[in-house]
């Protein structure tokens, strides 16, 4: 297929995986305190039985107390917005050859100075 086919794939896929992760985000922000409840079980408890799952987000079994260490041992935020990279890898290939060449071209550079 024409490269103009294969741009619209990539747009379309793009966009499909963008609104994918826009719903990812909106339903971890929507059941972050279940996301903590269960992070905290476990941590103390290192895993959890689908029984012992139902109970906890019923409300029907506690989570265990944990004392933070450090901020990030349960601190599980979802970002408000955060692009996904939906950089090609021949373009991340490109961009580090580029790099490369610059590096190299660095090099030379201060070695004639």
């Amino acid at each position: 297929y024409s490269e103009e086919i294969a741009s619209e794939i990539d747009a379309e896929v793009r966009r499909i995986i963008s609104e994918a992760h826009e719903q990812c985000e909106a339903i971890l922000r929507e059941h972050i305190d279940e996301l903590h409840l269960v992070a905290k079980y476990l941590i103390e408890n290192e895993k959890i039985d689908g029984d012992d799952f139902e109970k906890l987000i019923h409300g029907e079994l506690e989570a265990p107390k944990v004392e933070k260490t450090s901020e990030t041992d349960i601190n599980i935020d979802i970002p408000e917005e955060k692009t996904p990279d939906f950089t090609l890898n021949e373009e991340k290939e490109e961009i580090t050859e580029a790099s490369i060449e610059l590096g190299k071209k660095a090099e030379s550079d201060e070695s004639e100075e």
